[in-house]
């Protein structure tokens, strides 16, 4: 492709997150690797710190469902497809929140094959105990050093994930809360 078609940029920057520390320093230094950075977009940027930021640890997804049995699925795989694409590493956890409409049996049945970045841990609740209780379930169950939360239906949507990071990293926070009522 052209410089102007970012297709190869995204690809060349997910293949430089997969190197070493240590190597990515030496390109840094050879001035490569800045080159292409400068040539990313604003967004391709704050999903390479997104990935720089998980490295070799994982984020975990914590999605509280309930009564999603319609949408479910094609909700898991938006989120499951969109961290493949950009190469984050994360545990994707789901927590059926004793929904009773069919929801853990479509947990039961989702599956990533064929994703490399993204691995499956679904929670079944079986009674219902509110979102308290479901993201109480995901907590237990997730193993990423970094923690989302993302509810089912995907009030907001996961691709605002490199703008949260990169307001825990330049901010230094703990904790980043993204709401729907402020856009930014």
């Amino acid at each position: 492709g052209e410089l102007s078609d970012g297709g190869w940029l995204q690809g060349f920057a997910s293949c430089v997150a997969k190197l070493s520390r240590s190597t990515r320093r030496a390109l840094l230094l050879t001035g490569i690797y800045g080159i292409i950075i400068a040539k990313m977009t604003e967004l391709e940027k704050k999903w390479a710190l997104t990935r720089e930021t998980v490295g070799t640890d994982r984020l975990s997804i914590v999605m509280p469902l309930y009564k999603l049995a319609a949408t479910a699925e094609g909700n898991l795989k938006t989120v499951a497809d969109l961290f493949e694409q950009h190469g984050v590493k994360t545990e994707l956890v789901p927590v059926d929140d004793g929904s009773g409409d069919g929801t853990d049996e479509i947990l039961g049945k989702f599956s990533l094959e064929g994703y490399s970045h993204v691995t499956f841990k679904p929670v079944v609740c079986r009674k219902n105990g509110g979102k308290g209780a479901a993201l109480r379930a995901g907590f237990e169950a997730s193993s990423g050093r970094y923690v989302m939360l993302l509810d089912g239906d995907l009030d907001i949507h996961p691709k605002q994930t490199p703008y949260f990071f990169e307001e825990m990293v330049t901010k230094g926070a703990d904790i980043v809360v993204g709401s729907k009522r402020h856009k930014k």
